[in-house]
């Protein structure tokens, strides 16, 4: 047995003499696999370059390398030769950056610069110091410790100077068209305007693309930004209509930091405004020889152009003279000849196709309108009659809505139902509008405190007019001690805001006024039209934020008589356009360890199950 086992010693040495030390194995040494080496390996680098593929998404803006001449003599530094003094230039870098400095000693004398981290004054451990020269030297500067420190000469203590390494600021985008009261006209071209600005002056890389209807973005130009504002990009829209298109301008600077920003929404219609209805009818006859001529269009439409394009003559005869009116809306032109109408006699009304839709520069009808009407003998004189008009509520709060409503009617037909509104800041002549049978109504919301005057004024379709008066009061936010939630939160979940409150214990309680802001103080944008019943659970959900927007939310409580508390605790949350992997997230790490612990585990199983006996 000595012999068997000296043997085979022996064998084992000679098998491993002569060796590199790498492959010299114990008995406890793992071996070689043979055919299972490059498959295993293939996998490990698939697998480590997939837990890492975060890490290369997550990567921190891009340095910049840029150069820096500095003169110095015993009076200070300078930029330029010969322009010495104390202190010396503020010196700006941006973190990561590798600034490259040029250093003259004018007075032949030596000369040394240094960064004075530590604040002691004199340069030592810790602190930036270049090598000293009577003449040229460069050495580079790396801009890795944020902050604003003292930069000095190691020679001549008295020549110091600003040193400032802040972080990378990303680019700033401002628009100046399209504005919210925007409306372009589809098919034409259309100039984007805006200014673009970066705070440390680095070069900008602009892209510009639309949205409209809640989708996906459209491309529209990329460029770098020129060196003078405001940014000028010619844009021909075309192919549909939307009341919400947006423009985003994605603004980077050379380091990569980068941010998007959105114009306010606006209109494109590229739709041929129709006419839908006028009055009197085509081929009407015995019309009233007071009668309004009356055309509603199927949009806004260019008061200018269109009145331009509207006449009235008898039939072979003059244009009849007359005065032009608008509904609010624009929607609805009202012709009142300046005299009666002549007994029996045809009428043409004209309709030109120059007409166009209020967008600018407009879409035209494009084609000629014609119809007649026939008078009769009669000429109506008796007004319209107004049989209720109120107020609900004649008291409310401010930013709170108030519809009036009012029961209206004439045997010949209404025109027009207007409310003339007098107040705090405000005269105002809007029209109301027509909800079925003799009522008509006007819903609107009223932001200063204080008492209106509303004169409804009703038009009948020979022109003659009949008015009523009401009024309303606006009481401060808060009005009839009612108190406030008394906490507000809001959470995010899967891009959806999430609005919680505390409950209000009130007699005559009624529920709840949700508001949203794009800042942190009033006015506010109510969501919900209708108090939120004070039985339900003090939630709201926001479907309709957008992303990449800061939004500030807060809470009112209502009674039941429409008073209403003030506003709750104001909480801001800010809707992300997409995450970014951090660096150091732990989730990728983890499983990345894991997976790895799973192949070596399986590898050393593999070797054990194949070791030598």
């Amino acid at each position: 047995m000595d012999t068997i086992r000296t043997n085979r010693s022996r064998t084992r040495q000679s098998l491993m003499a002569g060796k590199p030390l790498a492959f010299r194995m114990s008995r406890r040494t793992t071996p070689p696999l043979r055919g299972l080496g490059a498959p295993v390996l293939l996998l490990i680098v698939l697998l480590a370059a997939t837990a890492l593929l975060p890490f290369v998404l997550s990567q921190p803006a891009k340095a910049a390398q840029f150069s820096l001449t500095l003169y110095v003599n015993a009076l200070g530094w300078s930029f330029t030769s010969g322009g010495e003094a104390r202190p010396g230039p503020i010196l700006l870098a941006v973190q990561g950056d590798q600034v490259d400095v040029t250093m003259t000693s004018e007075d032949l004398l030596p000369h040394g610069f240094f960064i004075d981290y530590n604040g002691n004054g004199v340069a030592d451990s810790g602190d930036f110091v270049s090598p000293q020269t009577s003449g040229t030297i460069q050495f580079s500067i790396p801009a890795d410790t944020l902050g604003t420190y003292t930069y000095g000469d190691q020679v001549v203590t008295l020549n110091t100077g600003t040193w400032v390494t802040r972080v990378n600021s990303p680019p700033q985008a401002s628009f100046h068209a399209p504005t919210a009261a925007t409306s372009w006209t589809g098919g034409k071209t259309h100039d984007i305007s805006f200014d673009v600005t970066d705070p440390d002056g680095d070069p900008v890389q602009v892209s510009v693309s639309y949205s409209f209807g809640g989708g996906a973005s459209q491309a529209i130009k990329s460029f770098a930004a020129g060196p003078t504002n405001p940014q000028i990009v010619p844009w021909t829209p075309s192919g549909f209509s939307s009341t919400d298109t947006v423009i985003r301008v994605v603004v980077q600077d050379s380091r990569g930091a980068s941010q998007p920003f959105d114009s306010p929404a606006f209109t494109v219609d590229s739709a041929v405004p129709a006419i839908l209805s006028y009055s009197p009818a085509a081929g009407a006859s015995q019309v009233d020889r007071n009668s309004l001529i009356q055309v509603n269009w199927s949009e806004p439409m260019n008061k200018a152009t269109t009145a331009a394009a509207f006449g009235v003559k008898g039939a072979g005869g003059p244009w009849v003279a007359g005065t032009t009116t608008w509904s609010t809306d624009a929607t609805q032109l009202t012709f009142r000849p300046g005299g009666s109408l002549a007994v029996g006699t045809q009428y043409e009304v004209h309709v030109n196709a120059t007409s166009s839709d209020a967008s600018d520069p407009g879409n035209a009808i494009g084609h000629d309108s014609i119809w007649t009407f026939s008078t009769g003998t009669l000429t109506d004189r008796t007004p319209p009659q107004i049989r209720s008009l109120s107020a609900n509520p004649s008291a409310q709060i401010a930013n709170g809505f108030v519809n009036v409503t009012a029961d209206v009617d004439d045997t010949g037909g209404i025109a027009t139902v207007t409310a003339a509104i007098q107040g705090p800041g405000v005269n105002q002549n809007l029209s109301m509008t027509h909800a079925s049978g003799a009522r008509w109504y006007l819903n609107r919301a009223y932001s200063a405190v204080g008492h209106y005057n509303i004169t409804l004024w009703a038009t009948d379709m020979s022109g003659n007019v009949a008015s009523n008066e009401t009024g309303i009061d606006i009481v401060p936010n808060g009005a009839g001690g009612i108190p406030a939630p008394q906490s507000v939160t809001v959470s995010l979940n899967d891009g959806l805001v999430d609005v919680t409150w505390s409950p209000v214990a009130w007699p005559n309680l009624a529920g709840y006024y949700v508001y949203r802001g794009n800042r942190s103080t009033p006015p506010f944008e109510r969501l919900t039209s209708i108090p939120l019943s004070a039985s339900a659970p003090t939630q709201y959900r926001d479907t309709t934020a957008k992303t990449g927007q800061t939004y500030y939310y807060t809470v009112t409580a209502v009674n039941t008589t429409g008073g209403e508390s003030g506003y709750g605790p104001i909480y801001s949350v800010t809707i992300p356009p997409y995450q970014t992997p951090p660096l150091f997230d732990p989730v990728p790490w983890a499983v990345a360890g894991v997976t790895l612990g799973v192949i070596l585990g399986a590898l050393y199983g593999m070797v054990w199950r194949r070791r030598p006996t």
